[in-house]
């Protein structure tokens, strides 16, 4: 949310800036009805409703409790809203529509990077491999099937990989979930790993944003 002054809370706000089509919405709707709102989608609420109003829906495959008051919701909030950022031409078209809202509400604004704070950095090979050492061997986070973090370790010798600064390393960060289309980078990864000849180490660097057994995120592997 944008204050007035820092520090300042909703009730002094001018503007609400929200993530995610959440009961946050609900709580500024009812506390500041008359408050600006922006919100920034990030594809889950978009991919919710479609499996929810997709073919098939509640026939043959298991119906989610409460689908329908939840889809309900979402779009109230939707409605409610000034308008919904996006980051790409293809949210902006699949927001309007599952949400069933105006084009002109929908605002496309594209991920940015703050170039001050994250330059490129040249590393010594003896940096990089202590840099990798540190994730990937002295403190890993992955887990296999028996879901206990650090139950995948590398070994020094796997760290050949990375033993050339000039080599390029391909790196993924974020969750593991069905949007982010790991599955789909992996076989593009070893198709172009086999067609191109090309030696860059693939860096996968993620997990689940909740828990799952023991498991948590931060998951790391190589």
């Amino acid at each position: 949310m944008v204050p007035r002054r820092a520090g300042a809370g909703l009730a002094e706000a001018v503007l609400a800036h929200l993530h995610h089509r959440t009961p946050v919405n609900e709580a500024v709707k009812r506390l500041r009805p008359e408050l600006p709102v922006v919100v920034s989608l990030h594809g889950t609420e978009l991919t919710m409703l479609e499996a929810i109003d997709g073919p098939g829906s509640g026939e043959g495959r298991p119906a989610w409790p409460h689908a329908t008051t939840w889809a309900a919701r979402l779009r109230g909030w939707a409605d409610a809203a000034d308008r919904l950022v996006v980051t790409s031409p293809t949210d902006a078209t699949r927001a309007v529509a599952v949400f069933g809202v105006a084009e002109d509400r929908v605002v496309v604004e594209p991920p940015g990077v703050d170039q001050e704070r994250f330059r490129p950095v040249r590393r010594t090979r003896a940096d990089r491999l202590r840099l990798m050492r540190s994730w990937l061997v002295d403190r890993p986070r992955g887990w296999d099937e028996s879901g206990v973090i650090g139950s995948v370790r590398y070994r020094d010798v796997d760290l050949a990989a990375f033993d050339d600064p000039e080599q390029p390393v391909l790196i993924f960060v974020g969750r593991f979930t069905f949007p982010k289309r790991l599955p789909l980078l992996l076989r593009a990864y070893g198709r172009a790993r086999r067609d191109f000849g090309v030696r860059a180490p693939l860096l996968v660097s993620g997990g689940f944003s909740w828990r799952v057994g023991r498991r948590a995120s931060g998951d790391r592997g190589a």
